[in-house]
């Protein structure tokens, strides 16, 4: 019986120390990530919800133990983290440090260098809720790597190369509110992939190839959506 108590002591130290060792890792990686996304300019903030307000994300200068305890007792969807206004030059290679905030819940990525390949660093973002990338240089494959993001509420992809090949990826984000498809080559060929989106309350097509009769149909399939098309 002393023995199994003590091989059962044992075990649970080790188990406390793998568990301290991962912790800390996980520790090291976001601020190392804060530092290095905060080094290209871009504004990575945190939502305050007691001032209801972003405000400036920054790594506490608190000691290891207070971060660690933490790190075990914080619920993570309860961090609003917001990356936006990234210079012209943030790119595939600046996302990769995106893997260690999982608390992210927005990022406005429009007019960067992002690529589909910068959109495997994506995947791992289970909360986000907001994603912009007008006016980058996604493709539909890249769209791939945006359905695994399943919490997706707000999706931009204005001045994309999106086409209707890549709407049936799109298809399977069932929580979208709002989408913007502006000056994309889409037309009503690929419409029926964007019939399943039933939460959608906001659709927008302008500037593509989008009919007045393929619009109209769309709009006769998502009735509680505001499907806009047409050239503005």
């Amino acid at each position: 019986m002393r023995q199994f108590s003590l091989r059962s002591f044992l075990l649970a130290v080790l188990a406390f120390c793998v568990l301290v060792a991962w912790l800390a890792q996980r520790d090291r990686s976001r601020r190392d990530a804060i530092q290095a996304i905060r080094k290209t300019g871009t504004r990575l903030d945190d939502f305050n919800t007691d001032s209801n307000q972003f405000v400036a994300l920054e790594y506490e200068a608190k000691s290891f133990g207070t971060r660690l305890w933490r790190s075990v007792t914080q619920d993570s969807e309860a961090v609003g983290c917001h990356l936006a206004q990234p210079p012209a030059d943030f790119g595939d290679d600046n996302l990769r440090h995106i893997e260690h905030l999982p608390e992210l819940r927005e990022l406005w990525l429009w007019d960067t260098r992002v690529t589909d390949r910068g959109l495997l660093h994506l995947r791992s973002l289970r909360h986000v809720k907001l994603l912009n990338l007008s006016s980058t240089a996604v493709t539909d494959q890249g769209l791939q790597n945006i359905a695994a993001l399943r919490s997706l509420r707000h999706l931009s992809l204005d001045r994309t190369s999106v086409t209707d090949a890549g709407l049936v990826h799109l298809s399977r984000l069932g929580q979208l509110e709002y989408l913007s498809l502006e000056h994309t080559r889409i037309s009503d060929a690929g419409l029926h992939n964007l019939a399943s989106l039933t939460a959608l309350s906001e659709l927008w097509l302008c500037n593509t190839s989008v009919t007045d009769a393929g619009g109209l149909q769309l709009q006769s399939q998502l009735p509680k959506c505001n499907v806009i098309w047409g050239d503005l």
